[in-house]
């Protein structure tokens, strides 16, 4: 084996860090490949073209597959497919499923992974392919090449399906069938490298500054690596989606700095990487004028930088133990949910009711004052209604990245009617303007009996605005009385190991 990550001295070799990484063993193949391919050594120069093809199987397969287990078994809705795009994104409207699209340029284009679950849409694409030795070695020039080659091109690719799913709710394939997407309300777009980019893939502001990303919305940059701890370490897959949503947003990508994607992780599951939302943005998602406060503002726009220092050590003590590294036993990190939150998600992901991923993230989203302030009001109501012979409920709303979301939680006692219910949940979406309601219904102890869920706004008409007018509901100046529920966590307490001032703690 050639000594890299080795000191070399006449034939002794000392391997640095006490073993030479799995990434480096895998660079050390890829040299060896390369070499006898371009020195066309018998039947060597068929060896790379070879590899390199297995390599990015490979690659998508074990992607596919960190995916599959972070949304709790689902499968790609398809692996490796191909369709017609536009070539330029102006275009993207001209390929819908009754559009006409003669006249209209386009090209043949390929898909690595597309997820589609519960109203999520996930485009994926996988780069396989190594960063090179120059720019590895620190040539800025062949970096750049490099970077435009893979995450440029990725970030391309996938971005390109998103708006065609978004703006037309479908693809057609190359043999002209229409790819019908309509259930995928909410879409993300990921890129999957085999390379470990390190600090690169936090960098976003610094990518969309030099024009590597230069998209209107940021995907997730993360390597194999990262995802597959990411996939054995997190318990929900709404937990998952809601670090997704913070992970892409464009706040974040200008407000952190950091060099592992892990720290990154580790930080959302004890309870921070949050930012305020634009007051803006809030007030633009409720349906009821409302001045935007001078303090909302000054506080959104003096949120200070985030440095963030190692806060891997519970993740590494935990992977240690499990893997028999360490004989200390260490428990596995999790994200603490409030009891009822932390019910509807293991029931609905069990059932997987509709709703169990897209709302199961915005519970996940709340903060922890909120989480316990609705799980309070709740138990308040399934005590009021024992006894009783009709239902207890409480409303709530909130406003997300992906649009506003109306609760009602009811506690039901026995014998009760509930027929009214749907109408009253729909009435209200209605009325606020909601892109999703939720409906979950409770025993008097406190237990989930069932749930009902919308996923899509309903279309306004000029009937139903004059029906809800006269409609028996809370108004809106009542309903809206207050800024929606907080997704403000306290974080717990960690120490990063480049000093004690290098992290904000929430």
């Amino acid at each position: 084996m050639v000594p890299w990550g080795c000191i070399a001295d006449d034939g002794e070799y000392l391997i640095l860090n006490g073993f030479l990484g799995e990434d480096e063993l895998r660079r050390n193949i890829e040299r060896g490949l390369a070499a006898a391919a371009a020195g066309k050594r018998g039947s060597a120069g068929k060896v790379w073209s070879k590899y390199d093809g297995r390599r990015a199987v490979y690659s998508e397969s074990k992607a596919a597959a960190a995916l599959s287990k972070l949304l709790a078994g689902a499968e790609p809705r398809w692996e490796g497919q191909k369709y017609i795009g536009p070539v330029s994104i102006d275009d993207t409207a001209s390929l819908g499923k009754d559009a006409d699209r003669t006249g209209v340029e386009t090209r043949e284009f390929e898909s690595d992974l597309l997820f589609v679950v519960d109203g999520v849409a996930l485009c994926v694409e996988v780069k396989a392919g190594s960063v090179t030795e120059k720019a590895r070695g620190g040539n800025a020039k062949r970096l750049a090449t490099d970077l435009q080659k893979t995450l440029k091109e990725g970030n391309e690719q996938a971005d390109r399906l998103t708006n065609l799913i978004r703006t037309n709710q479908g693809v057609w394939s190359v043999g002209g069938e229409w790819i019908d997407l309509a259930s995928a309300r909410e879409v993300h777009s990921i890129i999957v490298m085999l390379d470990d980019m390190g600090p690169l893939s936090l960098s976003m502001n610094e990518l969309a500054h030099k024009g590597i990303i230069d998209t209107d919305e940021v995907p997730w940059i993360v390597s194999m690596h990262d995802l597959i701890v990411i996939s054995r370490t997190i318990d929900h897959s709404a937990q998952f989606l809601e670090y997704l949503r913070r992970r892409r947003g464009r706040k974040l990508a200008t407000m952190v700095n950091g060099v592992d994607e892990l720290d990154m992780f580790m930080w959302f599951v004890n309870g921070g990487m949050y930012f305020e939302p634009d007051p803006r943005d809030v007030a633009a998602q409720l349906p009821i004028g409302r001045p935007i406060k001078a303090s909302d503002m000054r506080r959104y726009e003096g949120q200070s930088r985030v440095r963030l220092g190692t806060l891997t050590d519970p993740l590494d003590a935990w992977f240690y133990s499990r893997e028999g590294l360490s004989h200390a036993q260490a428990p596995k990190p999790v994200r603490q949910e409030e009891p009822w939150v932390e019910q509807y998600l293991a029931a609905s992901e069990s059932a997987k009711s509709p709703g169990w991923l897209r709302f199961g993230a915005d519970l996940v989203g709340l903060s922890d004052s909120a989480q316990r302030d609705i799980g309070k009001k709740l138990m308040e109501q399934c005590h009021q209604a024992r006894g009783g012979h009709i239902e207890r409920s409480l409303t709530t709303h909130g406003t997300t990245c992906s649009g506003p979301w109306l609760l009602t939680a009811a506690a039901v006692p026995e014998g009760a009617s509930i027929d009214h219910l749907p109408e009253y949940i729909d009435a209200k979406q209605y009325q606020t303007r909601s892109s999703r309601s939720m409906l979950l219904l409770y025993k008097t102890d406190g237990s989930l009996s069932g749930s009902r869920y919308r996923g899509e706004p309903q279309p306004r008409t000029v009937d139903r605005d004059a029906a809800i007018e006269v409609a028996p509901l809370r108004s809106l100046a009542a309903t809206f009385n207050k800024v929606p529920p907080s997704a403000r966590r306290s974080t717990r307490q960690l120490r990063g190991k480049r000093g004690k001032n290098n992290r904000r703690r929430r």
